[in-house]
């Protein structure tokens, strides 16, 4: 009996010390000290030179047209970032890729940052709808993070359905607008028709400027711009929630 592996991935995690000249060498703006480095390597395809190089980019993406966002990447570049860390990749056509992450260890909880007063929203329920998982995953952690209870969705039509269950402990909802089976823009009329004051933020990287005039026809309480950061989304939710 034979059996072939196609693409398998493994996931190593260890502990690391960055000295000042690592730091330098970085392009990531890092501080020297202890980080736990999280590998993840697969044996798949692999990516070209050219793909690696963009690979981070927000909208880069090698699906097809209506696909893809190519915000997944990106969203997790910011977080990481946001978090002092550090994220590389190497890859090799028909050999494999490895991400290596580093996030910066904190010993002791005295040495954290004091969080800001105003960084934490508190209680609520979101319902976040994206079609990429990855920005699913790592925005219902910063949603987490600031005290929100999170129910997902990866489509509009499946979006609709949650809203219309749950309707009576959603608070807010952050919706993407290009995704497949129902898009945003459809989203958003349906939901008005079983709510009409329930606040929507539109989380997308499509032009404000072309579209936000129909979408204030819905009553839209917000725009953010994908990938968004931490401080952003808590801010525009603080405003909303005023």
């Amino acid at each position: 009996f034979k059996r072939t592996v196609r693409n398998f991935r493994r996931i190593f995690i260890k502990n690391i010390d960055f000295t000042a000249q690592d730091c330098r060498l970085s392009s990531f703006d890092i501080k020297p000290g202890k980080y736990l480095e999280i590998s993840i390597k697969d044996t798949g395809e692999g990516m070209a030179p050219e793909v690696v190089s963009h690979i981070f980019e927000p909208f880069f993406t090698t699906k097809e047209r209506g696909k893809g966002t190519g915000l997944g990447l990106s969203v997790v570049y910011g977080t990481i970032q946001d978090h002092g860390g550090a994220i590389t990749v190497y890859s090799e056509k028909d050999k494999g890729t490895v991400f290596n992450i580093y996030l910066p260890v904190v010993e002791q909880a005295s040495d954290q940052k004091p969080v800001e007063h105003d960084s934490i929203i508190g209680g609520g329920t979101i319902l976040l709808v994206d079609d990429e998982e990855l920005v699913r995953d790592v925005a219902s952690g910063l949603l987490t993070s600031l005290g929100y209870e999170v129910i997902t969705a990866e489509n509009g039509k499946i979006g609709v359905e949650l809203f219309a269950e749950f309707r009576d402990k959603i608070n807010i909802i952050i919706l993407d607008m290009i995704m497949p089976v129902m898009g945003g823009a459809e989203a958003v009329k349906k939901i008005r028709e079983i709510d009409s004051n329930v606040p929507i933020i539109i989380a997308s990287g499509f032009s404000k400027e072309k579209d936000i005039e129909s979408l204030n026809e819905q009553n839209i309480s917000g725009f953010i711009q994908k990938p968004f950061r931490v401080a952003e989304i808590n801010k525009l939710i603080n405003n909303i929630r005023k």
